[in-house]
Order: structure tokens, then C-alpha cells, then sequence
């Protein structure tokens, strides 16, 4: 291969500068997407923004509790698997993916998790549901089978 202006390029370093240059792009795409929690989190910053720091410590970090409304919930879950009115006023929202132990800032220990909605990589098994129930729009339980 040649520059244009005569200077031979080894075949070696033409792989070495097209390696160098693909990296660099897939590492400025990475830096610029953020998770899809980000993106929920980006999409309702006006309400996010009204929370408090430590729910919105949770949120960020996928834990839910009861009283939890079901939007806070779909900031930090996303769309669930399936949704469930089990009776008027009551719905079950189920969602696959894995339970992790994180530490929050005030150094409590939570359980948060990590969804398909979150297209998560590793860890992920379908056949361990959680589900999130709620009664009147607000979170009343949890159920994980762990």
C-alpha cells in the first residue's frame, strides 16, 4: 500500500493504525450511550429531580421498597417481562434477571436488581423471576425466588 505521495506503508502498520482507530471509535460510542437506567433516569429528570438523595440513590442503583410508585419502580427496573391486574386497583409487574447485594451511602445493605430490560450480560437467568406488586399505584411487595 502507498500514501498518495509515494511513501510505502507496511501491511502491518496500515492492521496497527485500523486496530488503533476502531478502538477508539467503539470507546467514544461506549462513553456516550450511559445504561438504559440512565436513560430512563435522563427521560424523567423532572420528576427524578423532585426525589430525595437517598431514593434517588436507590433508583439509580435498582433497588425498589415499598412505596415506591410505579413509575419510580420503571425508572429503575424498566418495562417489565409481563404485567398482571390480579384485581381491580392490584397489579403484579415480572421481571427476569438477578438479584445482587449492594451497600448504599448510608451503609445499609439492599438488594438491588438486574433485568432484562437492563440487557444485562452475564448472570442472567430466565427462570428467576421477581416480581413487583403493587396496590393503588404504589409498591407493597417484593417477591424474589433467590
Amino acid at each position: 500500500m502507498r500514501l498518495s505521495v509515494g511513501v510505502p506503508i507496511p501491511i502491518p502498520t496500515v492492521c496497527h493504525l485500523l486496530r488503533i482507530s476502531l478502538s477508539a471509535l467503539l470507546l467514544l460510542a461506549l462513553a456516550g450511550c450511559g445504561s438504559v437506567q440512565e436513560h430512563r433516569i435522563r427521560q424523567y429528570s423532572t420528576i427524578y429531580a423532585t426525589y430525595d438523595a437517598p431514593t434517588q440513590e436507590r433508583i439509580r442503583l435498582g433497588v425498589v421498597q415499598p412505596g415506591f410508585t410505579e413509575r419510580m419502580v420503571y425508572i429503575a427496573l424498566g418495562t417489565p417481562k409481563s404485567i398482571e391486574e390480579t384485581t381491580p386497583g392490584e397489579a403484579v409487574w415480572t421481571y427476569y434477571g438477578y438479584p445482587i447485594s449492594v451497600t448504599l451511602a448510608d451503609g445499609t445493605n439492599a438488594t438491588a436488581y438486574r433485568t432484562n430490560a437492563d440487557l444485562v450480560i452475564g448472570g442472567w437467568d430466565p427462570l428467576k423471576p421477581m416480581q413487583a406488586i403493587f396496590k393503588a399505584g404504589k409498591l407493597v411487595a417484593v417477591k424474589s425466588s433467590q
